[in-house]
């Protein structure tokens, strides 16, 4: 099983608003799109978010397994994801750690 962890991100101020850098690129493998989002979720919240292509899963009538099953781990959590949904888990996370900063 390989671990995939966030990339390096700075968040940079410009102005009012602010950016990651560097900027994701469409350009790269699904997997290092998310190692991006996750460093752009440590850079804003400290929260380290972790990939891994360990995860399978399978029932009657249906089997899921990499790519299209995810493995993630936030902290000493851990689930699998299919990959059409876990940006909305991605984006919940940083929701989340964002409104807990805010307490």
């Amino acid at each position: 099983m390989t671990t995939y962890e966030p990339m390096d991100i700075a968040i940079v101020s410009e102005g009012r608003s602010t950016r990651p850098e560097p900027t994701i690129d469409p350009q790269w493998s699904r997997i290092d799109q998310l190692r991006w989002r996750a460093g752009v979720i440590k850079a804003r919240t400290g929260v380290v978010v972790k990939f891994n292509d360990g995860s399978k899963c399978s029932g009657p009538g249906y089997a899921y397994e990499w790519p299209e099953l995810i493995g993630v781990q936030v902290g000493g959590w851990s689930s699998s994801f299919l990959d059409s949904k876990i940006d909305v888990y991605l984006r919940g996370v940083e929701v989340g750690a964002e409104a807990a900063q805010r307490e």
